[in-house]
């Protein structure tokens, strides 16, 4: 199992946890990535390599839309 498949499987199990995706290879051009991107089975990618602070800036950021999301009234997905 790659790491698109356990992202996959983890969504299906429980559609709220937040996944952020990071990688060295060129990922966004494979089909099977911009499928799970416009799925949202992939909340947020981030190339590598990348800063810690950016990093934890950007888990902070998916975790303050994810509470955003749930206090929206209608369930429908944020802009961001």
């Amino acid at each position: 199992m790659n790491g698109l498949e356990l992202l996959n499987r983890v969504k299906q199990l429980n559609p709220n946890v937040i996944s952020i995706l990071t990688s060295a290879f060129e990922v966004q051009n494979e089909l099977r990535f911009q499928r799970y991107i416009e799925e949202g089975i992939i909340d947020r990618f981030i190339q590598k390599p990348v800063m810690i602070s950016y990093l934890c800036q950007e888990v902070n950021n998916q975790i303050m839309l994810s509470k955003a999301k749930s206090k929206d009234p209608q369930g429908g997905k944020l802009n961001y």
